[in-house]
C-alpha cells in the first residue's frame, strides 16, 4: 500500500489489490478473500487517491466463542498536497505530499478503516433474527451441590475440608 509517485501516471489510474494476512498483518484478527479498488487522480503538486476495499474477517463470538466471517466493505478518500495542514475526519484525509520522498502510502487509512468496521459487539449470526436484532441470552446454570460428596477433584475435596473446619 505504498505507492512510488513517479510511478502513479498524470491524470486519472486505477489498480486492484489483494488483501490478505501477508499483504496488511493485524496481531489479532485474520482476513482473507480481500481485494481493495484503488483510484488515483495525480495532478501538479496534488495527488487524490480513493479506494474502497472489500474483505472478509475471521472474529471470534463474544456469547459463544465461536468463529465466524464478518463481511467487511468501506471506502475512504486520502489526498496528498503540498504545503498544507494534514486532518482527517470519518470521509478522508489530507496529508503532506513530500515529493523528495518520492513515495506515499495508504496502509494506515486502509487499517483503520478494516478497524473501525468491527462491530462492538462480535455476535455469530445465529444469535441475530432476520431483523438484525440479537436475541436474547439466557444462562443455564447447574444446580449441583458444590458441597456435595461426588466431587472428583481432590482440590476440591481439600477446599471443602478447609471450609468445615471454618465453620466449626
Amino acid at each position: 500500500m505504498k505507492f512510488r509517485i513517479s510511478e502513479i501516471p498524470e491524470g486519472h489510474s486505477e489498480r486492484t489489490l489483494e488483501l490478505n494476512n501477508s499483504t496488511l498483518p493485524f496481531d489479532d484478527l485474520s482476513h482473507k478473500n480481500g481485494s481493495i479498488n484503488i483510484t488515483f487522480e495525480k495532478r501538479h503538486g496534488l495527488i487524490r487517491v480513493f479506494y474502497e476495499l472489500k474483505t472478509t474477517l475471521e472474529l471470534t463470538c463474544d456469547r459463544s466463542l465461536d468463529a465466524f466471517e464478518h463481511l467487511v466493505k468501506a471506502d475512504y478518500e486520502v489526498v496528498f498536497k503540498s504545503g498544507i495542514e494534514e486532518s482527517e475526519d470519518e470521509k478522508g484525509a489530507i496529508r503532506a505530499l513530500n515529493i523528495s520522498g518520492n513515495n506515499i502510502s495508504i496502509e494506515n487509512e486502509v487499517r483503520d478503516s478494516i478497524l473501525l468496521s468491527i462491530p462492538v459487539k462480535k455476535i455469530h449470526p445465529r444469535f441475530i433474527d432476520k431483523n438484525g436484532k440479537i436475541s436474547e441470552f439466557s444462562a443455564t446454570y447447574s444446580d449441583t451441590d458444590e458441597t456435595s460428596d461426588d466431587i472428583a477433584d481432590e482440590r476440591w475435596l481439600a477446599l471443602k475440608k478447609l471450609k468445615s473446619n471454618q465453620n466449626n
